[in-house]
């Protein structure tokens, strides 16, 4: 599941952290149903990050990469702190699902009353599937058609590189190593020191447990230069309607 960094808003703002707290919490509830199915099944060397992952996409450049005639930022702003570490999310607007290599569906909707309502905003949606490729169709072999193709298109754009892993994306070794290069990815935007990478996905800044929680990172409990916690936090005033 790929997901923005923070939602659109001020990240330090009561309602976008009441929104980041019902994003935590809604990422719990996924894990849980998968930790508790797993200890069901006694599958005890399973954790549910192999069944369920949430990235998301970053920038980073080196010095090197730095337009010398770019004006200097005003002082002590987020643009001055962005500029020093060279890190900054890409927002993620498209609504897009992808089933199975089988069937992709894309939309402006996003899941909440004003899009959903059907009085208020206008919104369109489009699903494409291609008959001839479709698990009643290939049975037991891959399906490669367009779907997948836009897939693995999508995925190396997003990894910087094609992958062979990415051929058989439910596999254990497809999780593993997008996985890998995620971690990777997050451990060197959380650092101090600009590093240019080309890859854009990165594992989202929380922690999973095998449990099924899902906590802060010790080292990086707020969102690098703009503030705010990544969890989230409860609003003492604003009512739940404004923020679900």
């Amino acid at each position: 599941i790929c997901i923005p960094l923070p939602p659109e808003g001020e990240p330090t703002s009561a309602a976008v952290q009441e929104i980041l707290r019902w994003q935590s919490r809604t990422m719990e509830m996924m894990m849980d149903r998968i930790a508790r199915m797993l200890h069901k099944k006694g599958l005890a060397d399973k954790h549910p990050t192999d069944y369920l992952m949430f990235f998301t996409p970053t920038k980073q450049e080196s010095p090197d990469d730095v337009p010398s005639e770019l004006a200097a930022p005003k002082p002590n702003s987020v643009a001055e702190k962005s500029r020093k570490s060279l890190r900054y999310m890409i927002y993620v607007h498209s609504k897009l699902a992808i089933f199975d290599d089988e069937y992709m569906i894309v939309g402006s909707a996003n899941i909440n009353e004003r899009s959903l309502n059907g009085n208020r905003d206008s919104e369109m949606c489009v699903g494409a599937f291609q008959p001839a490729f479709t698990k009643e169709k290939c049975g037991d072999g891959e399906i490669e058609g367009d779907v997948r193709t836009f897939r693995l298109a999508l995925w190396a754009e997003h990894c910087g590189k094609t992958m062979p892993e990415h051929l058989r994306a439910n596999s254990d070794e497809c999780m593993k190593a997008i996985r890998q290069m995620a971690d990777e990815n997050q451990a060197s935007y959380i650092a101090d020191e600009p590093k240019g990478t080309k890859s854009h996905w990165m594992s989202y800044p929380l922690n999973y447990g095998k449990d099924g929680t899902v906590s802060s990172l010790e080292n990086c409990k707020d969102y690098p230069d703009t503030g705010g916690l990544i969890i989230g936090k409860a609003s003492d005033f604003l009512p739940n309607s404004i923020t679900t």
